[in-house]
């Protein structure tokens, strides 16, 4: 089996010395197809163990006999793979011979929802209701990365009085103090000192440290909060969102591949 028999999907999720990996590897028994993306794999990257791909993995699984479509395998497949272990085995789905029926059919759906994926569900909730679907047929639904149009309403909240006054001490840019160093959260790790003294102490210790150059200034900033927002419930709407959608029909024959994914170190 040569190269073009072996086609990398993606490699989606990056944690701490790990990586997914997802390819598609062309064969009718699922043993040779693993052995064949391994030594493959082992002749692009050698014996690296932390190449972050196939070539690592202990063994495979095969979940389910029944062929799916490429697209099902790799929903499937994003929902399994937290489970897998980095050089632990990778996890195999049949992939069938797909027949599309008729056109794809086009669309751009505007929806509700309080984040990306929740627009993305409900864009092929919608996608799904406005095609009437064929006898012994798969309705396949791809949908774009969505894209806000109007934002969400502003949750229920609670007004109270504040407490914790005092210093902080924050990085000065350009002659400004650095609002994305609050807005950010960087001073949320910043104490707020109850006596001047204190926070000049800091700002001493702060300009000690090895990364600090010359022209880096600090500012003292006394801090006395009013009042504080405190958020009690969901927004008032949901955010809207503009969504492109594809809708396809497929009938699956024979397995003709296999769709491995698993995740491997770097």
């Amino acid at each position: 089996m040569g190269s073009k028999d072996i086609r990398k999907l993606s490699r989606s999720l990056k944690t701490a010395g790990a990586q997914d990996y997802s390819l598609f590897v062309k064969g009718k028994n699922v043993e040779k197809a693993f052995k064949d993306a391994q030594e493959q794999d082992r002749y692009e990257y050698g014996s690296d163990p932390y190449s972050g791909t196939i070539g690592q993995a202990s063994n495979y699984r095969l979940v389910t006999r029944t062929p799916m479509t490429i697209e099902e395998a790799g929903e499937l497949g994003d929902k399994r793979v937290n489970r897998l272990d980095k050089w632990g085995y990778a996890e195999a789905i049949p992939i069938g011979e797909t027949k599309v029926l008729g056109r794809e059919k086009k669309l751009s759906l505007k929806v509700r929802a309080g984040n990306v994926e929740e627009a993305r569900r409900v864009a092929k909730e919608h996608a799904l209701t406005k095609v009437k679907q064929r006898k012994g047929a798969k309705v396949i639904v791809k949908t774009s990365w969505p894209k806000e149009i109007k934002g969400a309403g502003t949750p229920a909240f609670k007004k109270e009085p504040a407490s914790g006054k005092g210093f902080i001490v924050l990085p000065v840019f350009s002659g400004s103090l650095d609002a994305d160093y609050l807005w950010l959260g960087g001073a949320r790790s910043t104490p707020i000192y109850g006596r001047k003294s204190l926070a000049t102490a800091a700002v001493k210790e702060a300009m000690s440290e090895p990364h600090v150059g010359k022209g880096d200034t600090f500012a003292i900033v006394k801090v006395e909060p009013k009042e504080t927002y405190k958020v009690t419930g969901t927004p008032s709407r949901l955010a809207k969102w503009e969504v492109d959608v594809t809708i396809k029909q497929v009938k699956t024959g024979k397995a003709i591949g296999f769709l491995f994914y698993g995740v491997a170190g770097t």
